[in-house]
């Protein structure tokens, strides 16, 4: 394995005539020779390779925020600041499209808070209020009972007083719950590349159900005791930068699981002995890459929860899922090697995609 870009061969040139990267961030200079590589400094540097490489294989490199929407295979950077908001437009008009495109993909009933404002809904039962603005976790509170609802209105109504708060609400919405098996809150989370599944894992959270407490962490007037819109919602989340854990689901690693991780894998229909992820979540994998995932990243984190209810596809997803797949456990994970690993798949399969 190398920690480059495979670079294409002669006779590869306008193998990637059909593709076109939306990739405007200004490109880093090279890093120093003679110093240390750090994890930021190999991704860009794999993804000025892989720019390069698009280029070479004759695929167009879009240079201006609005000709992008005309192309059929549009795949995307995350994190750009120059293009994040029509972008992400793009990216929301794709989502809305999914069920039409992709009759196969499985969603959780949900309702944007800005559209239940205005109707006063009624408390559909538990649901999951997430500002789908946010990744890691933050901003999703389970709201469990109807003066939680309430209060969730309050603060919709609230922050709907100016054009700033009306920004705030968007975004938000009401997603139905989905209870998981085991005794802890599970999700899954897929990485994937335009047309393959690099890594897998089964997460769990750090905490059992039985001990979930309020979030009360504060940074929004939802989890801080003192607002008048505090929620006390019970923590539900799984994600590994809140403390959860990974049970890897693909790679040579699946051996290496405790008694806890399976019981855990058990509880979900998942053989202990032989972990793989589970066939409803491979089946809407591809609908999901090819008809959204796309104009999110060239890689992407998928993430399901239940018996395989499609949640949400994050652009730039971290490495820890694929580390729990593909780096031998006690070793240090060498990041040029991982983002050259995933990006050279993400090179084949626009070679491959007509």
């Amino acid at each position: 394995m190398t920690n480059h870009l495979r670079r294409p061969e002669p006779g590869e040139q306008g193998a990637l005539n059909h593709v076109t990267l939306l990739a405007f961030r200004p490109e880093v200079p090279a890093f120093p020779a003679g110093f240390e590589e750090s994890p930021l400094d190999a991704y860009y540097r794999i993804e000025r390779e892989l720019i390069h490489a698009v280029r070479v294989g004759g695929g167009t490199v879009l240079s201006d925020d609005g000709t992008y929407d005309l192309h059929d295979q549009v795949l995307t950077f995350n994190a750009n600041a120059y293009t994040y908001a029509p972008s992400q437009s793009y990216a929301a008009r794709q989502l809305q499209r999914l069920p039409e495109r992709a009759p196969n993909v499985r969603l959780p009933k949900t309702t944007a808070l800005l559209d239940a404002h205005e109707q006063a809904a009624d408390f559909p039962g538990p649901y999951v209020l997430a500002d789908t603005k946010l990744a890691g976790g933050i901003g999703k509170y389970l709201v469990e009972t109807e003066e939680q609802h309430n209060k969730v209105l309050a603060y919709a109504d609230y922050h709907h007083e100016d054009a700033h708060g009306i920004q705030t609400l968007a975004g938000v919405v009401m997603r139905e719950y989905i209870e998981t098996p085991s005794e802890y809150f599970t999700s899954y989370r897929i990485v994937a590349t335009p047309d393959s599944v690099v890594a897998a894992g089964l997460l769990y959270s750090v905490h059992t159900k039985a001990e979930a407490k309020a979030i009360n962490t504060g940074g929004s007037e939802l989890s801080s005791p003192d607002s008048p819109f505090y929620l006390a919602s019970r923590d539900v989340r799984s994600n590994v930068a809140l403390g959860g854990s990974i049970i890897p689901l693909m790679g040579e690693n699946r051996e290496h699981t405790s008694s806890k991780e399976r019981e855990i894998l058990a509880a979900h229909g998942i053989d202990p002995n032989n972990p793989a992820v589970p066939a409803a979540i491979l089946e809407q994998t591809p609908s999901i890459s090819r008809n959204y995932g796309r104009v999110i990243d060239v890689h992407y984190g998928i993430d399901f929860i239940g018996d395989g209810v499609f949640l949400e596809c994050n652009g730039g997803p971290g490495l820890k899922t694929y580390e729990a797949c593909h780096t031998p456990p006690g070793a240090s994970p060498d990041y040029g090697v991982i983002y050259a690993s995933i990006y050279n798949q993400v090179l084949a399969d626009m070679q491959a995609m007509h």
